[in-house]
């Protein structure tokens, strides 16, 4: 689970279940609504909006 930190810059650290390469990813932010620290989507996790707009953000990643 990610957290973004109360300072609110942009560092947010992401515990991943699998192994991903170098690249570029699509990430979405997501409320916990439900039980807290599990990922429950679909369900009560949905994804954050600012307006109209889902918070999707294209990420690069560069695994050395």
């Amino acid at each position: 689970m990610a957290r973004a930190n109360e300072q609110h810059d942009d560092t947010v650290i992401v515990p991943l279940s699998r192994t991903i390469g170098t690249g570029i990813y699509w990430v979405t932010m997501h409320i916990d609504a439900g039980v807290v620290g599990r990922y429950e989507y679909p369900g009560p996790d949905r994804p954050l909006v600012a307006g109209p707009t889902t918070l999707t953000r294209r990420v690069s990643v560069t695994v050395p």
